[in-house]
């Protein structure tokens, strides 16, 4: 069994795509990491410049009149730069690098497709309950939300932009979803293609441990592949060292909505969990159209549709159906960001259940089913 999975990884490993695909990657992600380590781009000569200049502001909480006042000084600060006027240091910090300190001082929860403030929230509840309707499921939905989010704490300046690119899991779900299609799109069809299915499938064990074989060696690429990735992204934090891990992810730009009171790192921790087992989803599903199918093209295609295809396609479809392609497919399995970024809830038995529950239940539920197929099909192969 060893041997064959070595086999099968080699098969994998030594494509030419692949190889190129994972040099890239490296030299993508070096070339990103010293870039944020010296942001030279905007003036500065290390990341501990930066903080520097903005030390006063580390660990305020934002108000209101303070970021009009700071957007009144950006619009100047965009306006020299439109006419070419040399920028200070701190004027540069304004320019490229407040994003990286700044969030929403009161955002916007979107909600099952619509867009609350926190006020909004609390009118509503008060509006429902004068009409009685405190057993209607948009009332328990907003009073579990509101019991979330009231718990939040206040805004607050702090540097925290290279977790944000350690985390970025849209990204590094592109890049290893493709590598994860590309490496085991043949991993069954291969054998039809160079039509030598048939001397495998008469020898001894060419329906069972060969098959079963092709299953963990596929587990095991697409583990090997989201360590991969994951970790060069990781070298980012890492430069810093995960300074900035304990802080709220509610005070991280993108998560200023999140149903979730964890920290930054619980986020990341638990986020490469969910993202794991989603690209394990992805990984079996290929696998199986690789058998189904018997053909190399094909497959990957095939497989390539499945990821990206549902949620562009709910992209035009209005009401709970363009909704749901949106939400509960194979990319948002891979790339979770969205399930931690906003307040959506699906009716479970008139109960509102958070989305990154829905979406990791059914992953969880598919997966194993998958492998069962693979090997119900793979037992079913004819000579």
């Amino acid at each position: 069994m060893i041997d064959l999975i070595k086999l099968e990884l080699y098969k994998i490993l030594s494509k030419k795509l692949i190889i190129i695909m994972i040099l890239l990657a490296v030299l993508f992600g070096g070339i990103n990491i010293y870039a944020n380590i010296n942001p030279k781009h905007s003036g500065f000569d290390s990341v501990k410049e930066i903080k520097k200049i903005f030390e006063p502001y580390e660990g305020r909480v934002i108000k209101e009149d303070e970021v009009r006042k700071i957007s009144t000084k950006i619009e100047e600060i965009h306006n020299k730069k439109k006419k070419d006027i040399e920028l200070t240091k701190e004027e540069n910090l304004y320019y490229y690098h407040l994003r990286d300190y700044m969030i929403q001082t009161d955002p916007m929860y979107l909600i099952n497709g619509e867009r609350y403030r926190l006020e909004d929230i609390k009118d509503e509840i008060k509006n429902l309950e004068s009409k009685g309707k405190t057993n209607t499921f948009e009332y328990k939905n907003l009073d579990y939300i509101h019991s979330i989010i009231s718990k939040r704490e206040a805004p607050k300046f702090y540097y925290k932009f290279l977790w944000n690119i350690s985390a970025d899991f849209n990204v590094i779900a592109t890049l290893t979803s493709t590598l994860v299609a590309i490496g085991i799109a043949t991993i069954f069809s291969e054998d039809y293609q160079r039509n030598s299915s048939s001397i495998i499938l008469s020898s001894r064990n060419g329906k069972t441990k060969l098959v079963t074989s092709k299953i963990l060696t596929g587990v095991i690429y697409t583990f090997i592949t989201f360590i991969f990735m994951n970790g060069i992204y990781s070298l980012n934090a890492a430069a810093i060292g995960f300074e900035g891990g304990n802080l709220p992810l509610s005070l991280f730009n993108g998560y200023e909505g999140t149903p979730f009171n964890i920290t930054m790192s619980e986020f990341y921790l638990r986020g490469l969990a969910t993202s794991f087992m989603g690209l394990l989803l992805y990984a079996s599903i290929i696998m199986l159209i690789s058998l189904i199918l018997k053909n190399n093209m094909l497959s990957l295609l095939f497989g390539l549709a499945i990821y990206h295809v549902p949620q562009y396609i709910g992209n035009f479809i209005t009401g709970n159906i363009g909704r749901i392609l949106r939400e509960i497919n194979i990319s948002e399995a891979v790339r979770i960001q969205s399930s931690f970024q906003y307040t959506n809830t699906y009716n479970i038995l008139g109960n509102p259940v958070l989305y990154s529950t829905v979406l990791t239940t059914l992953v969880i539920i598919v997966i194993p089913v998958t492998l069962f197929l693979i090997k119900y099909f793979g037992k079913k192969q004819e000579i």
